[in-house]
C-alpha cells in the first residue's frame, strides 16, 4: 500500500494535511532504489546521456547527482529497437516489361468528378516503372478496367502479363476476377517488403495530390473535370 486516505465531501482525496503523519510515509516518496532509473522514467524514458546533460548544464533545478543505471529498461529496449535495414536489392525483381504488374484502388476521394468518378485504379509495371490510371465510379468496375488495360498493354509491347500484385482487396479476390486471371495464366502476389508498399502507394498519393491541386486551382472549384 502506498497511501490511505478518505474522500472529502467535495469528492477530493487529501493525501497530506496538517494532521498527516509524514514520518510514516517518507519511504513512499519514490518506489525505485535506482535513482537514475527513476528519473529516466520521470523524463519520459530519456536516455542516460540526456539526463547527464540536464544535470551538468543545470537545466533542471533539484535534479540529484546521477550515475549510470544498473537496470535495463525493458520498455525502451522493446519500443526503441531499430528494424533491419531494407535490402538494396530485392530477392526477385522483374527482368522485362509486364512480368510483374502492381494494381491498387484508391478512394473514395473528394471532390468527385463531373461524371461521378470517386475511385481511381492504378497499374504500375515494375520493370519500366510506367504507370496507368483509370477513373472508376465503383470498385466493381475493376475487372472490366483490368481487361481493357491488359488488352491495350499486351498489344502495345507484344508480351503478356505474368504476375499481378495487389493488396488482396475484395475487388481483386471475387470469383470472376480470379477466374479471369486463371484463364489467362496470371499469377497473384502480395507485397513482400515495406519498400514495396512504399513504392506502390507513392503513385496513388501523387495522383490524389495533383488531382486535388488542379481542382482547387480551377477558380476554387471543388469538382474534378474528368
Amino acid at each position: 500500500m502506498i497511501a490511505h486516505t478518505k474522500m472529502s465531501t467535495n469528492r477530493m482525496f487529501i493525501l497530506f494535511n496538517e494532521s498527516s503523519n509524514l514520518n510514516a510515509i517518507e519511504e513512499c516518496l519514490y518506489t525505485s532504489s535506482d535513482l537514475t532509473y527513476l528519473w529516466h522514467q520521470r523524463f519520459g524514458h530519456l536516455n542516460y546521456k540526456g539526463l547527464k546533460t540536464l544535470q551538468t548544464q543545470q537545466m533542471v533545478h533539484g535534479l540529484p547527482e546521477l550515475s549510470a543505471s544498473s537496470i535495463m529498461c525493458v520498455d525502451c529496449f522493446t519500443s526503441k529497437q531499430h528494424h533491419n535495414p531494407i535490402p538494396k536489392a530485392s530477392e526477385w525483381c522483374a527482368s522485362k516489361v509486364l512480368e510483374l504488374i502492381h494494381a491498387d484502388i484508391c478512394g473514395p476521394i473528394e471532390p468527385i468528378s463531373n461524371s461521378g468518378k470517386k475511385y481511381f485504379l492504378s497499374f504500375v509495371d515494375y520493370y519500366s516503372r510506367k504507370g496507368w490510371v483509370y477513373l472508376l465510379s465503383e470498385k466493381s468496375e475493376a475487372l472490366e478496367c483490368f481487361k481493357s488495360y491488359k488488352k491495350m498493354v499486351e498489344k502495345e509491347v507484344e508480351a503478356s502479363i505474368k504476375c499481378l500484385r495487389t493488396d488482396r482487396g475484395g475487388e481483386f479476390t471475387f470469383l470472376q476476377f480470379k477466374l479471369f486471371c486463371e484463364e489467362h495464366g496470371i499469377k497473384g502476389s502480395l507485397p513482400r517488403l515495406i519498400h514495396h508498399i512504399k513504392m506502390e502507394s507513392q503513385n496513388e498519393q501523387n495522383c490524389y495530390e495533383y488531382g486535388t491541386l488542379f481542382a482547387l486551382c480551377k477558380k476554387g472549384s471543388q469538382i474534378f473535370l474528368a
